[in-house]
Order: structure tokens, then sequence, then C-alpha cells
């Protein structure tokens, strides 16, 4: 099926009436990101459209589309780095290292962007949990730095909020926010097939331990093709990508369902490319496509077009 552009008037319409799940609160910098944004039922091949590079980038995890400064992604390591993370341009190359001030970095293991009262935030998801024994699991909340004004390195203060299971501790490596409302979920990873969504209990709190509620189980495949790695919510539409070792699949809720409603749907495996360990994955900015890219060292970043 052919991408379809959304005008102005056409996405307020699906941000504002709910069939997203929205709210009339976005603020002028997400309305502006979203202003031509793209939603496709069909994807192209995987192109590699350019190396990581950087040294200090040897473990990539999380990977995220900056709303405030086009056409840059943030990235950030695996367990072992720092409490950092990197602005990257669509080619894979370094524009900016950022540490977060007042977070600790445990096993971080994805980031979003998404609204915040500051206007554009990154989510920094410290949730890997191996052993499923951590009670000190955490998102960290940091502005977006200007990095098309020039801002490449500092300290960017950090609001944390602290979390726990309902049922017990678990491994999780996929963190998505939503892109209008600021609501986060977190999906666990299984080598079952058996993920489950969580959610945020709202308003969200800074420095305040929560409960997270859980909303749903993803039935997936069992073994390296359902092991959930990393997760993203379209820009403009009420679905998500989630990424596992070997596959991509974007789960679609109907136009005038909730974004939740997703969370019911059987899945449509999207391309994947050959990456050694499928680790992170992110829509583009204006729902054109999507890039993933894999842990290790100089990985390749791939971008996906939507047709």
């Amino acid at each position: 099926m052919i991408a379809r552009t959304l005008p102005i008037p056409s996405l307020l319409t699906i941000l504002y009436t709910g069939c997203f799940g929205g709210s009339a609160e976005s603020t002028d910098s997400h309305a502006s990101a979203l202003a031509a944004c793209r939603v496709a039922d069909a994807y192209g091949a995987a192109v590699e459209v350019g190396t990581v590079a950087s040294s200090a980038i040897d473990e990539a995890s999380g990977l995220a589309a900056s709303k405030r400064n086009p056409g840059v992604l943030y990235v950030h390591n695996d367990s072992g780095d720092s409490a950092r993370f990197f602005a990257l341009n669509e080619q894979a190359g370094l524009m900016g290292t950022f540490s977060v001030g007042g977070a600790t970095a445990v096993d971080w293991e994805d980031t979003a962007v998404g609204p915040c009262p500051q206007g554009s935030c990154v989510y920094l998801g410290d949730i890997g949990d191996n052993d499923e024994a951590r009670t000190n699991v955490a998102v960290y909340r940091v502005r977006e730095p200007d990095v098309a004004g020039g801002q490449t390195s500092g300290s960017l203060p950090a609001e944390k909020f602290p979390f726990a299971y309902p049922d017990g501790p678990h491994n999780a490596e996929s963190l998505m926010v939503h892109p209008t409302t600021g609501s986060m979920y977190i999906i666990s990873k299984t080598k079952t097939g058996k993920s489950r969504v969580y959610k945020f209990p709202e308003p969200l709190t800074a420095n305040t331990k929560v409960t997270l509620i859980k909303i749903a189980e993803l039935n997936l495949p069992s073994g390296q093709s359902g092991t959930a790695t990393g997760a993203d919510i379209h820009p403009c539409a009420p679905r998500f990508l989630l990424r596992t070792y070997s596959r991509v699949y974007e789960f679609r809720a109907g136009a005038n369902e909730s974004f939740d409603q997703a969370f019911t749907k059987a899945p449509v495996t999207l391309t994947a490319p050959s990456e050694d360990q499928g680790e992170a994955i992110a829509y583009a900015a204006d729902g054109s496509g999507y890039y993933t890219v894999s842990e290790g060292t100089q990985p390749a970043l791939y971008r996906i077009n939507a047709k």
C-alpha cells in the first residue's frame, strides 16, 4: 500500500479525536515535527546508510529519533558504560556526547524521545536485569540537547522515575514513550515468546517509586525471533515497532482505536536487516521509515523506507 502523507488538519484530527489515544496537549515542536508525518503499511529493503565508527560506541543498544533536531538519532551503550548517550546524524556520524547528571548506568537497554514539561525529552531506560533480581530499575529523563544549535557536549540534569513490577522483577530491553501523551511503556524480554507489557501510572512523578500496571501480553514466537530487544511508537499512528534478535514486527491498532489496542493485534512482520544481534530500532521522526542498529564494534546503521 502506498504510504500516506498526513497534512496538518488530518493529523490534528487523528491526535485530538482520540483514535491515537492522545490529546490536544502536544507541544508546538511536536506538532511541527508531525506536520508531514507518513503512515505506511509496506516498507522496502534494508539499506546500510552508515557505520557507527566512533570507538566510544562499542555496544549500541537504544535508538531514538530526535524531535528537536532534524536528522539526529540518539544512541547509548549497553551495560558497562557511564551514564551518557550520543547524537548521530543519519549516516551514523558522531555529532555529540552528553553525560546524564544524577544518573547511574547499571544496564541501560533502550531509549525513546517524547514530550515532557520542558518540551521534548530523551528517556533512558536502566531496565536490563538478566538475573531478574534488581530492585533499582528506573527510567531517566533529560531535555533534548540543542544539537542543531551547536550543543555537542555537556552534562544534562536528569529526572529519575524508579519503578517495580507488580509481579516481581523482569528483564526488559524495550522502552516506549507515547509521542503526544508522554505515557511510558516497558515490554519484558523472554525467550518463551510471552512478553509482558507494562505501563507507568499517571501522572508521572519524578523521584517517587511506583508499581507499573500490566496491561497486555504479547504472543511472539519462542526463541531468537520472539525475544524483544527494542521498541518504538509511531510518531503519528496508533502502532509500534518491536525488534527481536532476528525479526522486526509492527503492531497496528485500527484507525478509530486507541494506541493501547495495538497490543491486542497480531503483529505484521517487516523487513529485518541481517545483523549480528538486532538490538535497537526507531521510526524516523516523520514516519517515513525506520532505523535499526546492532551491538558490537562499528555496527552498520540501516534504514528501511516506507513505500
